[in-house]
């Protein structure tokens, strides 16, 4: 009896509930998520939002416009990655992210050239769902939390980790099939 009403109640639960019952799955996976990140609940929030506002910025100049850049921002290190039609719009991007509010360090690793064709980003979100699911089912750190971008085949790893974190998870990306280089944008604690 006891199996069936609980049966009956993860059935009917989220038909009854209508999204509450997403929302109350997806406020769990975001607290287990909070639970993994060292940075405080504050410095999360403000890293999505210097992310947005970078992002807003680089879509609104006419320098930086024509290219493909992604903003990625943890512990306010602002990592851009992608690509730019010119020099002058890659210290443009650099700039304009530099100006807005809370950033402490910009990483401007945006190439001069022609965007990465269609194929060459759909292989890139392959390798970060593939770093991020080694990084997740290794039981050598549980719990580390760490940013995966990728560009081109190269791994860009931030987070606030110890020396040892950071090279073990250095070391499982890349040996990644299709990863040409990791480079480290950690902040490290002792």
């Amino acid at each position: 009896m006891r199996r069936t009403a609980s049966l009956f109640l993860a059935l009917a639960l989220p038909a009854v509930l209508g999204g509450c019952a997403a929302a109350v799955v997806g406020g769990l996976a975001t607290g287990a998520y909070v639970a993994q990140d060292r940075r405080t609940v504050g410095s999360l929030v403000d890293d999505k939002m210097l992310a947005v506002k970078a992002t807003s910025a680089l879509r609104q100049d006419p320098l930086t416009v024509p290219g493909r850049i992604i903003v990625s921002s943890f512990n306010g290190t602002v990592l851009l990655v992608g690509e730019v039609p010119s020099e002058e719009a890659k210290a443009r991007a650099g700039d304009l992210v530099q100006r807005q509010g809370g950033v402490q360090r910009v990483v401007n690793e945006l190439r001069v050239g022609p965007i990465a064709p269609l194929g060459e980003r759909a292989k890139d979100s392959w390798i970060t769902a593939e770093v991020k699911t080694r990084l997740l089912a290794a039981e050598d750190h549980p719990g580390l939390k760490v940013n995966v971008t990728v560009d081109r085949g190269v791994v860009y790893l931030q987070g606030l980790v110890r020396q040892d974190e950071g090279d073990w998870a250095a070391d499982v990306a890349s040996h990644v099939s299709g990863v040409t280089q990791v480079v480290k944008v950690y902040e490290y604690i002792s």
